[in-house]
């Protein structure tokens, strides 16, 4: 097979497993195909067909408005979005997307990370794309930090206008490169068409006033196609994640699967960030002790064992997503701002008995 042939198939067979993980996301404001579309920061995104595929490509089309979700504002922003669901295995596969100003860890010391190619001393086009890292809890639970030495790598372009050999398909934001591109901030790798009947989603600090909300809490809203408006409604205050007040809830992943649409503490696990303006930044984390960044994946306190009022745990370190932090001697500190999770085969009890045993570990300390 000739090198040209296998870079083909290799394109085509990462088009066909794109395909099968549809996509649902939003842009802040600040990006030009907010204006294009046009759409606000709270409407929900889905591309336009024939995307997700190679660019150029149609702009993405708006699925659930601010409106469904019952948002209200003069410029609404959603800055998290979830459908509330996960299947109960290993959790393994990171996917996120990251904001205007990431950089990633060089490649002289993690062999290759696409964040790094596409960001800020690269391409300058992370904050459109979507990447995938492999990072398994294992038995004991998650890595600590700060060790670098996962990689990331590109799962889906903002253009679709790849350039080199590494193919992944695009979404439709076509205003590349920063300064001044395109920003998804959010995500859920559903698809629109499965018509989920509840969104879970978090408001940045301006939207979140003028809904009566804080930019910590997670909210929802029941099924916006036979109930618009029906919302925003309070499904995780702020202290139940182990936030408050100044903190900002940037990227989410949750599952409920107790009562539905409310929270239950040690049933319901989410996963999320944090802004890098938000009070908790540099604060310990309640497994490791380590000082809490923008590009960690946070779990909440009750999740990990831990009692109520305590501080969240770092879950997934920056680090092993291939993203710069202070704590380990970069000059800056990357923010992760749209996250999900896709499992990899393995039984929840694994990760019971792994988030069990750091809690013990931590109580020891």
């Amino acid at each position: 097979m000739n090198v040209a042939r296998g870079i083909l198939i290799v394109g085509l067979l990462m088009l066909m497993v794109s395909a099968g993980l549809a996509q649902s996301f939003s842009v802040d404001k600040a990006s030009p195909s907010a204006g294009a579309i046009p759409c606000n920061g709270a409407d929900v995104l889905g591309p336009t067909p024939p995307a997700p595929g190679p660019g150029p490509l149609p702009l993405p089309t708006i699925g659930i408005t601010s409106g469904q979700l019952g948002i209200t504002g003069t410029a609404p922003e959603i800055d998290a979005l979830s459908y509330g669901w996960f299947p109960p295995r290993d959790l393994s596969v990171w996917y996120f997307s990251v904001d205007r100003n990431a950089a990633g860890i060089p490649h002289g010391i993690v062999p290759w990370c696409t964040v790094t190619t596409e960001g800020i001393n690269g391409r300058n086009e992370a904050s459109a794309d979507v990447f995938v890292a492999r990072v398994g809890p294992g038995p004991m639970g998650p890595p600590p930090p700060p060790v670098a030495g996962v990689k990331n790598q590109g799962f889906y372009d903002g253009d679709g206008l790849n350039v080199g050999i590494r193919y992944y398909p695009g979404l439709g934001l076509n205003a590349e490169p920063n300064p001044g591109g395109d920003n998804l901030d959010a995500f859920d790798l559903n698809s629109l068409s499965s018509q989920p009947s509840t969104v879970y989603y978090s408001l940045d600090p301006a939207t979140a006033a003028a809904n009566g909300r804080g930019p910590a809490d997670v909210l929802y809203t029941w099924n916006p196609w036979l109930n618009p408006g029906f919302g925003p409604l309070l499904f995780a205050g702020a202290g139940a994640l182990g936030l408050g007040s100044g903190d900002d809830v940037d990227a989410l992943a949750l599952r409920d699967i107790g009562t539905v649409l409310t929270y239950e503490p040690g049933m319901d696990i989410v996963f999320f960030s944090v802004t890098p303006g938000s009070a908790i930044i540099g604060r310990p984390d309640s497994l490791w002790g380590a000082a809490i960044e923008a590009g960690d994946i946070l779990i909440d306190p009750a999740s990990i064992g831990m009692p109520a009022g305590s501080l969240p745990g770092i879950w997934i370190a920056a680090e092993h997503l291939g993203l710069q932090t202070l704590r380990a001697g970069f000059n800056q500190m990357d923010n992760l701002d749209a996250l999900d999770v896709v499992p990899e085969p393995a039984t929840l009890a694994l990760l019971g008995l792994g988030v069990a045993g750091l809690a013990a570990r931590r109580r020891r300390k």
